[in-house]
């Protein structure tokens, strides 16, 4: 069976960071999860303008989070013969490096999550390799 909307699409709000607490930042978003939307507010103008998304992550979720949720059922869809990508985009600073590379993250729980399927998949033989590097 075929999905009736074969990208997904997510927004992760990051946490501020320590300069940005320091200086006591306001947040120019609001999350709704449950909706799977943001708002964005721009007191200067007085607009607010909202977003809706397949999901969700607000600046209490971790990578874990954001792996389980958006990352994982890719794996699945993966050991099924689909192929799959994740893509990351966004202005500088605005939490990619800390989701896709950092220590604990997506890119981590998926490499992990990948070798521990292979290592149990006693009916295929997989060959990995790297490229460059």
């Amino acid at each position: 069976m075929r999905e009736k909307r074969p990208i997904k699409v997510y927004i992760r709000v990051r946490p501020f960071n320590d300069d940005e607490k320091e200086r006591n930042e306001a947040s120019a978003l609001e999350v709704f999860r449950e909706e799977s939307r943001i708002k964005v507010l721009d007191e200067r103008h007085s607009l607010e303008t909202s977003y809706i998304f397949d999901g969700v992550f607000g600046e209490e979720d971790d990578n874990a989070k954001v792996y389980n949720d958006a990352a994982k059922p890719l794996i699945d869809k993966l050991f099924n013969g689909i192929n799959c990508a994740l893509l990351t985009y966004g202005q500088t600073g605005t939490g990619k490096t800390h989701t896709v590379l950092a220590e604990g993250s997506v890119t981590n729980f998926a490499i992990d999550e990948l070798f521990e399927r292979i290592v149990k998949d006693t009916a295929h033989t997989y060959k990995v390799s790297t490229i460059g590097a």
